[in-house]
């Protein structure tokens, strides 16, 4: 049972990997909501990879480990949190940076609904848009506090529900 230095490397890179997870996530105030359909496959994804791991007899110990923890850094995309933090907007998988509140020029919320959705605007491009689960005089009232005295806050309400 000997262990090669590329599993460890891949293990200190998964408990570094899962930490920062669990940093973000609690760092984030209102979380978005997620679209089921990526996540659903993703996890289904990342059962039939276990599946075959689970399959292959003739491997290693070095290799059966090396296999499963592969499929714990898969795992880990399903425990991504994107949404508004303290002092920046998270939109990416495993984003160190977000976008931070004063370099956003425009936010427009739309009300549909129970859900609110969130487009920004920085350096004249808009954001990827983000859907919340949360009442709109919370975000705008978070997002008061966060954003430059220059920036527009749009809202609008949609009739149709």
């Amino acid at each position: 049972m000997r262990i090669d230095g590329f599993t460890v490397v891949l293990g200190l890179f998964l408990a570094v990997m899962y930490g920062y997870l669990y940093l973000i996530k609690k760092s984030i105030q209102f979380p978005t909501i997620s679209r089921f359909s990526h996540r659903y496959r993703l996890l289904g994804l990342s059962f039939l990879l276990l599946v075959i791991i689970l399959a292959m007899k003739d491997e290693t110990y070095n290799e059966m480990l090396r296999s499963f923890l592969t499929w714990l850094v898969l795992a880990g995309f399903l425990f991504h949190t994107k949404g508004l933090a303290e002092d920046r907007i998270y939109i990416r998988l495993l984003d160190n940076q977000g976008v931070p509140y004063p370099e956003i020029e425009k936010i427009v919320l739309l009300q549909k609904g129970d859900e609110i959705r969130m487009n920004y605007f920085r350096n004249g491009r808009r954001g990827p848009l983000l859907i919340f689960k949360a009442p709109l005089e919370e975000i705008i009232l978070f997002l008061a506090d966060k954003m430059n005295d220059d920036a527009e806050v749009d809202i609008l309400f949609d009739e149709e529900k």
